[in-house]
């Protein structure tokens, strides 16, 4: 008999699936709002079935057409994705209308914030910003993260309702990516892709195309999610010396429980799955015999899974096309 919970939530129904009985692999086991749960994460490329299709190039289901998508981000209830693109330079919200599924996804002109307004907002902290590469939102949707290659600096702002981009966008700070510590221990400045976050909000990542590597941050403890006192964690990690497939990385996405790390590789147009046998720790970071060609024909730029492990959505700038796969 199950008798009690370790954890909480703040949505108590939806730790029952629809046929009412108890959901283990409910996405709501957490401490608090900003991180995300503990659960076996099991998604499995190998036998992976793209079931879902859209184009981003199109209205259909965006507001506006982009013809070059960087990044994509699925909300924890599957109830938003949002996208970000460098031709339009804007931040699209679609709303689907069934949890998960793109294809019931429409946007409005209302739910849309461009680079330009983000660098007017931020002032001289993140000004003349026009090329989106990373995005990232706080699981409780009220801090996104952007990073671009026009001004090389991760910038963070808070929204004053969830995931709500017509709602008061306030600057919150910011981390120059100039000067970084390179493979070496010389500095650089890199190409940034991608930035992802520790559930915790004490570690970020960035995905670097120059130097084909990732760099780590670091966040001190009482400052979570806080840019401004980020600092590099050692040197760069090297992915060409790990396996000369991970050339040209254009995006990470780390399980919640740092073990398992997905990177794609622009030099192959394939996803690869790798493995920390420490959770968190980069240098033990492994490369797996588990990759999949995701069907985006060139330019694969973002992957990102369902809190719960059941969808995998990947985004291309060759084919100008978001994938769920499941």
């Amino acid at each position: 008999m199950l008798n009690g919970l370790i954890g909480k939530t703040d949505h108590p129904s939806d730790l029952y699936d629809f046929t009412g009985k108890f959901n283990l692999r409910s996405q709501y086991f957490y401490k608090n709002k900003s991180e995300w749960p503990n659960a076996p994460f099991d998604f499995d490329i190998l036998n992976a079935t793209k079931d879902k299709e859209i184009l981003t190039s199109g209205t259909t289901y965006f507001a506006y057409a982009e013809s070059n998508p960087r990044e994509v981000y699925v909300t924890p209830s599957g109830e938003y994705l949002f996208m970000g693109g460098a031709t339009a330079d804007k931040i699209q919200r679609i709303d689907m209308t069934t949890p998960f599924d793109i294809e019931t996804g429409s946007g409005s002109v209302s739910q849309v914030v461009t680079t330009a307004e983000l660098s007017s907002i931020a002032g001289v902290s993140f000004s003349n910003e026009s090329n989106i590469r990373g995005l990232f939102f706080r699981r409780d949707g009220l801090k996104f993260y952007v990073v671009g290659t026009s001004v090389d600096t991760v910038a963070c702002f808070n929204l004053s309702t969830a995931w709500d981009l017509s709602s008061t966008i306030t600057y919150d700070s910011k981390r120059s990516l100039l000067y970084s510590s390179n493979i070496s221990g010389g500095s650089f400045t890199p190409i940034a892709m991608q930035v992802f976050f520790k559930p915790d909000g004490l570690r970020f990542y960035i995905v670097d195309t120059q130097l084909d590597c990732i760099l780590e941050f670091s966040i001190p403890s009482g400052e979570e999610w806080s840019l401004t006192n980020a600092s590099q964690v050692g040197n760069a990690t090297s992915l060409g010396a790990i396996s000369s497939n991970l050339l040209d990385p254009s995006s990470i996405y780390i399980d919640p429980t740092g073990v398992k790390v997905f990177i794609h590789a622009t030099s192959t147009d394939r996803l690869y799955e790798l493995v920390m046998t420490t959770p968190w720790d980069l240098s033990t970071l492994a490369l797996t015999n588990r990759d999949i060609d995701t069907d985006l024909t060139t330019n694969p730029t973002s992957v990102t899974f369902s809190e719960d492990s059941r969808f995998m959505y990947v985004l291309g700038s060759g084919a100008d096309k978001i994938l769920r796969y499941s």
